[in-house]
């Protein structure tokens, strides 16, 4: 059996905290973590938030910016997911997890501008989407589970076994270990098989078309 390993990303605007998990092939190992960091998603600060930055923009000159702002993301993205790769070494990369926003069908640039509920929903699908496409273009398998249900999951009484193993790696690993670092490591760990199969969130995947 080979040796395997999983990215998982937490994502916010304009970063994401991230993790490299390794399942090694001995029958009884459980899943550990190789390497963690926070990985930079935008070039400047006014393009953290990419929508908000356009809100008072007129269209074309939004269209224009937002287009900017999503290829920059996606060669930094690729950038970071190409050095994880490189730290997984010789283990087979099984994909990247990602803990994101939830899928949200979008209206017209226009209309998104006009709604502050729909640039906060606009900024999610911003950075879902840009890993997503930074992923197939390093030819990394994408598999995405929802902030919500991740941690919903976390919190309740099924998630216990996941917990514990969790507890036992962020221990193992030291601080920090926050609930970035925590769903990170789930999505990681539903792309892992062996012991780690039967955490696999397949009740909590969402399409990502």
């Amino acid at each position: 059996m080979t040796s395997l390993a999983a990215i998982g990303l937490r994502l916010h605007s304009g970063w994401a905290a991230s993790v490299l998990m390794a399942q090694e092939p001995a029958s009884q190992s459980e899943p550990k973590l190789i390497g963690r960091r926070r990985i930079m998603l935008c070039e400047l600060p006014h393009s953290k938030q990419p929508y908000h930055a356009a809100e008072n923009m007129m269209v074309r000159e939004a269209e224009e910016f937002i287009a900017r702002c999503r290829a920059a993301t996606i060669t930094l993205a690729i950038q970071a997911l190409e050095r994880l790769r490189e730290e997984a070494g010789t283990r087979k990369l099984a994909g990247a997890g990602l803990a994101a926003s939830a899928i949200s069908r979008l209206p017209d640039l226009r209309d998104i501008l006009n709604s502050h509920a729909l640039i906060h929903a606009a900024e999610g699908v911003f950075y879902r989407e840009a890993l997503i496409e930074a992923a197939e273009s390093s030819g990394i398998k994408a598999h995405a589970i929802t902030h919500r249900a991740a941690s919903n999951f976390l919190d309740g009484p099924a998630a216990r076994g996941v917990s514990e193993l969790l507890g036992r790696i962020g221990k193992a690993a030291g601080p920090p270990w926050t609930v970035d670092e925590k769903c990170a490591c789930l999505a990681a760990l539903s792309l892992l098989p062996g012991p780690a199969r039967k955490f696999r969130l397949a009740e909590l995947d969402e399409p990502v078309n």
